[in-house]
């Protein structure tokens, strides 16, 4: 620490992603009300908190300071493990990325059951929104923030066309690629991307 203050804690709540990078190879044990734990910094400032076990999880992948990956604890009833997955090539050449189907299937069912004219949901979204699945797609360069902010266009101008049409706008214009790079543009722009 710096001096500056507490760092904000990452929380890692059930069947919710958190994508990170580590500021360092190795975290540091430390003792807690739970036990042994290790605590990680991550390269944007925030630490957090594993038990041991779950540590070596992400040990294993044996990341590089400032590669992305990321950390999910599931949860199914009474049964709780956990899921670190590094972004980026894995030895049969492939690449994880998050998968986009499941929440975008979540989202748009989301958006069905809203309530004509309000901007409340009929049924709340599902706490395990967005999910913890993957896809392995084949690909020649790493997930990169330009990719991310592509596929966060897609979905939402997908779920904007989704939405109109279900609120009976039927005139909603189709997004052309030029709009999605816009889009995109502006979310790169926003997170101060290169």
């Amino acid at each position: 620490m710096t001096g500056s203050g507490p760092r904000e804690t990452v929380e890692f709540d059930p069947n919710v992603v958190q994508r990170l990078a580590l500021k360092y190879k190795t975290g540091r044990i430390v003792q807690g009300n739970r036990g042994n734990r290790v605590m990680f910094a991550t390269s944007d400032n925030k630490v957090f908190f594993l038990d041991e076990d779950v540590a070596q999880l992400i040990y294993d992948l044996k990341l590089r300071p400032s590669a992305p990956f990321t950390v999910c604890q599931r949860q199914s009833g009474s049964a709780t493990s956990w899921e670190v997955l590094k972004l980026g090539e894995q030895g049969d050449g492939t690449f994880v990325v998050q998968a986009e189907t499941a929440r975008l299937d979540k989202a748009l069912a989301a958006i069905k059951t809203q309530k004509a004219g309000t901007s409340e949901f009929a049924t709340p979204v599902p706490a395990s929104f967005p999910t913890c699945d993957k896809v392995l797609v084949a690909s020649n360069g790493t997930p990169s923030k330009l990719q991310d902010a592509l596929q966060t266009a897609v979905l939402a101008a997908h779920a904007a066309g989704v939405y109109a049409k279900s609120i009976g706008y039927a005139a909603m214009p189709q997004f052309t690629s030029e709009d999605l790079r816009t889009m995109a543009n502006t979310l790169m722009i926003q997170d101060g991307g290169r």
